[in-house]
Formats: C-alpha cells, structure tokens, sequence
C-alpha cells in the first residue's frame, strides 16, 4: 500500500493501555488516515525516564498493537542515545517520506500547552501537522497558542491533503485510565485488567515488572 497520509503518537508506554490504543485508532478515523506510528521515546526531555527498559516497553507495544493492521511502532528514538527531541524524530522520518506525504502528530492538551518550550518547536510545525486531542472543560492555552490555533486551524479530514503546517483538534474517548495510575495499581497489587490488552498483562506479570 502507497502511504499517502500518516500520523504520530509518541510517548514512554510505560506501560501502552487502552486508552493509548484507542485515542490513536478514534483520531485515525477523523483524520482519514492509512496508519499511526507509535512512537515509543527513550529518555523524555520533559520528563523522568521511564522506568521500564526500552525493550520491555517495546515488547508490551508490539503484543498491543498485534493484528491490528492501521497501528505500527517506529523504534527509533529507542536506538538513539541521549534526549528523544521531537523534531530530530520527525527529521528523521521526513527523510524517508519526503515532503508530499501528510505526517500528523497527535499531541494530548497538556503536551500542546507546552509546545513552546519544546526544543526547535518552531521547526516541529514546519514538518508536521499538529492533532491536539481536545479534552471537555476549559483549555488553559497562551495566546501564543491561542494564535496559533486561529492561524493555521484546519477540518481534520483536511489535513489528508495538507502534508504540514496545518493544526487541527479532535474529540476521542476519555478512559479514567493512566499509565500513572496503572503502575500504582500493578505496584499495590490491584487488578487492571479492562485497562490493558490482556497480552500486555500477561508480559507483565511473566517479567515481574511494577512490583
């Protein structure tokens, strides 16, 4: 299959839920796209490193995504020492697409809000759509951003034929889960099962991770 349009998702997975794999598959519905990369980062600049080596958080994405034909997983911030920086990704896989093809990040509320501190955010927008996955209630944005949202605002199904620079929000499903919450679960030994795809359970409990 030709790609012609794609989105993004990163983030530690530490572990991957449900609500990960179903904000992804609900936003690819808006955005009419053919698939979504996973994104799985190694050392966050924002952020602790996660506390789950990056291949045991590679092989609980891999069981969750498995027969699931629209998700895939790119390991490569996984092989690159240092900060995952954003935009060195998105470089990256800008080199292998070229420039015709639509790439679409997926960026929770809260990520967005902190948009501007990112390394060489400015050049994030220059290589990609921006998805912000709007959440009920009021948004507490600069009016940077809010700006920015009134600048570069498109339809989601528009940005199929936009390959950057475009910004776009989409309502998903909000599950009352986290992986915060699931590690603190799984620590006190409390089920989480209809949180997790039960493969990824499995792994857990066959590795002893989170205890």
């Amino acid at each position: 299959m030709v790609v012609r349009a794609f989105a993004v998702m990163g983030g530690t997975f530490d572990p991957v839920h449900n609500g990960h794999l179903q904000t992804a598959r609900e936003a690819a519905a808006q955005l009419g796209v053919d698939k979504v990369l996973l994104l799985p980062s190694r050392q966050p600049p924002h952020r602790a490193s996660p506390g789950r080596l990056p291949e045991q958080r590679l092989a609980m994405l891999k069981l969750a995504v498995a027969g699931d034909s629209r998700l895939t997983i790119d390991d490569r911030e996984l092989h690159r020492a240092g900060p995952s920086f954003t935009v060195d990704t998105l470089e990256s896989l800008r080199k292998e697409v070229g420039c015709n093809v639509s790439v679409s990040m997926m960026l929770g509320l809260d990520a967005f809000a902190l948009l501007p501190s990112w390394y060489r955010w400015q050049d994030v927008l220059r290589l990609v759509n921006v998805v912000v996955l709007a959440r009920p209630g009021a948004e507490d944005l600069s009016g940077e951003l809010v700006d920015l949202i009134a600048e570069r605002h498109q339809p989601p199904s528009a940005l199929r034929d936009i390959p950057s620079g475009a910004l776009t929000r989409v309502q998903t499903t909000q599950l009352p889960i986290s992986s915060t919450l699931i590690r603190t679960d799984l620590e006190a030994g409390l089920s989480v099962y209809g949180s997790l795809p039960t493969a990824v359970i499995a792994y857990i409990r066959e590795h002893h991770l989170y205890v």
